[in-house]
């Protein structure tokens, strides 16, 4: 059950980001090129190359996605990368420990949870005022972060730069956790 509900819930949290020029793919780069380290650490190939190729299929749409767009990502772009993320996070942070000749798999949850921690927040932040407002958690407003920036005055491409940036503190955060292990 927790596995649906985390991979409903990472689509979902990929897809609402989607919501300026560029940020989605921006953001599933970053987050893809931390899911491919912490696979290839873990002796996961396979997935790190999934996960870099990914990153790479964002890198090559980016140049057309970021603002002033030329192309857009669209809901089954944006589904699509938050599932193969989803999918990726529940994999590629599964350890593999040998212990007494037996092998163990230690899910490393948080690790996960931190790399996607920026997602993450949003959604919750985003569903919890609608249900404040009596709204529809599902019903379309401007309360996601990026748009509160824009709201501040920030511009398109600040705003975008700094969820980047966020996005970059949060996957250096969980891989300085998962070498610390």
């Amino acid at each position: 059950l927790l596995t649906i509900i985390w991979l409903a819930g990472i689509t979902n949290a990929i897809n609402w980001l989607d919501g300026l020029d560029g940020l989605a793919a921006g953001l599933n780069i970053i987050i893809s090129i931390a899911l491919s380290l912490i696979s290839y650490e873990n002796n996961h190939l396979a997935l790190s190359i999934i996960a870099i190729a990914l990153a790479g299929a964002n890198l090559g749409f980016l140049m057309f996605n970021y603002h002033p767009s030329k192309i857009l990502m669209g809901d089954c772009g944006s589904y699509f990368n938050g599932f193969t993320i989803a999918c990726l996070s529940l994999m590629s942070t599964k350890v593999a420990i040998s212990s007494d000749n037996s092998l163990l798999i230690k899910p490393q949850f948080l690790i996960a949870f931190i790399i996607l921690s920026l997602p993450i927040i949003d959604m919750f932040k985003v569903i919890l005022q609608r249900i404040i407002n009596k709204k529809s958690p599902f019903f379309p407003d401007r309360n996601h972060l990026h748009y509160i920036l824009i709201d501040y005055g920030l511009s398109h491409k600040i705003t975008v730069n700094f969820m980047y940036l966020l996005c970059f503190f949060s996957c250096s955060l969980g891989l300085y956790i998962f070498d610390e292990r």
